[in-house]
């Protein structure tokens, strides 16, 4: 069976989901905003998953990261940039990948949850955020004491900082445009989940609420300098 990303396929219990990534091994399938990860050939057989319809092909064979990272921007850069939606479900097994594709830099590795930092002064960041687990009912951080949580919907991003290390006093959250990636907290791809911005009604020291602006945005320039949402809802 030859599969292609964004093939719809319908699953028993999950209902019809959306095709996001395929290894040689693994296909990821992507059911109301949450990834599936299924053993290949496995997965088809005896109707586990049904393909209901064909879109864009995938090669099997992988390119080195440097070219294949490349590829993807010159797809889609041009004059008018590169174009995220959260609409398409596009997910990345790393941080760096994800930041190569929309901004076109070629990154081996990056070990940070922002870019290009955390305390950046540009009018955007990408951020990388992994979700909390659930353990007996009760929610505990994924990672480095930060309990990060999204809206079923989507449009609400809260971290907790239980490190509790922030300064007493005036709330300064970053005032710029967050690009949220998220990471489910059972594994799988970082999935790009909108623009976000600071929700400073709900916001406080170590209680961080972000709310979403838009699902679609344009990133500008080699690497990427300046965006422009493309269906931004305060309008």
């Amino acid at each position: 069976m030859k599969l292609k990303v964004h093939t719809r396929v319908r699953h028993k219990e999950y209902g019809e989901g959306k095709i996001n990534k395929i290894t040689p091994e693994k296909v990821y399938v992507a059911f109301n905003g949450k990834i599936f990860i299924f053993d290949l050939p496995e997965a088809f057989e005896n109707d586990y998953l049904i393909p209901i319809e064909d879109e864009i092909e995938i090669e099997r064979k992988e390119q080195p990261e440097e070219v294949r990272t490349e590829n993807i921007f010159n797809k889609t850069q041009g004059v008018n940039g590169v174009i995220l939606d959260a609409e398409n479900m596009i997910g990345y097994d790393t941080i760096y990948e994800a930041i190569n594709a929309a901004t076109g830099t070629n990154y081996t590795g990056w070990m940070k949850a922002c870019w290009p930092r955390a305390d950046t002064d540009q009018s955007f960041r990408l951020w990388f955020i992994k979700l909390a687990k659930r353990k007996n009912g009760v929610l505990v951080p994924a990672a480095n004491k930060c309990l990060n949580t999204i809206s079923d919907d989507c449009n609400e991003m809260v971290y907790d900082n239980l490190k509790k290390n922030e300064p007493s006093g005036e709330y300064k959250p970053y005032r710029g445009y967050s690009l949220i990636y998220t990471k489910d907290p059972n594994g799988g791809p970082y999935i790009f989940r909108g623009v976000f911005i600071a929700d400073m009604e709900k916001s406080h020291t170590n209680h961080h609420v972000s709310k979403r602006v838009g699902t679609k945005v344009r990133l500008i320039g080699k690497p990427a300098y300046k965006i422009e949402i493309l269906d931004d809802f305060r309008k």
